[in-house]
């Protein structure tokens, strides 16, 4: 029907109202849409942690999560709700899990933002993708290679399509 549950791995099940969607459970927390059409999270239990006031939510990625504000900016909540990076960007990918570093738009462009708020551009970079064990792809031009953590160029652009990297 029109109800939403927590299903636990024994079976059991915990009842969630005032939601209209719940999505999945990862590093603690649930992000879930209440009935005034904004985000927030709630733990296991169901109890909300972070009130829904946002337009949009991302899943937490090495303690932070993309949060986009009624005024459209997006930035980085920790677990309280505090946004540690400031909402100053037009559209957030989540955190990587080795680099700690997510793509994010400004203005126009994509670039990318360490934890701790320093962004960072790929020299000759023509397009950027998301980072994946460390390592993310970037084109130059119409070739396809890798950048590393510090925006430098890993592996070459001479692919013509390439995937992310899992488990080295």
């Amino acid at each position: 029907g029109k109800e939403f549950f927590i299903l636990k791995a024994d079976g059991t099940s915990i009842s969630v109202s005032g939601v209209i969607d719940l999505d999945s459970y990862k590093e603690g927390l649930i992000p879930f849409r209440a009935k005034n059409k904004l985000f927030g999270y709630m733990d296991a239990a169901g109890k909300e942690v972070i009130a829904p006031t946002f337009k949009g939510v991302g899943y937490f990625s090495n303690g932070l999560a993309w949060a986009k504000n009624t005024d459209g900016t997006v930035g980085f909540l920790d677990k309280t709700g505090k946004f540690i990076i400031e909402a100053k960007f037009l559209a957030a990918k989540e955190f990587d899990h080795v680099a700690g570093i997510a793509r994010v738009k400004m203005d126009a462009d994509w670039i990318y933002v360490r934890k701790n708020g320093e962004t960072f551009i790929v020299n000759g970079a023509t397009g950027l993708g998301d980072f994946s064990d460390g390592l993310a792809y970037a084109k130059m031009g119409e070739k396809v290679g890798f950048v590393n953590d510090k925006g430098e160029w890993a592996i070459e652009a001479k692919f013509d399509k390439v995937r992310d990297f899992q488990a080295g």
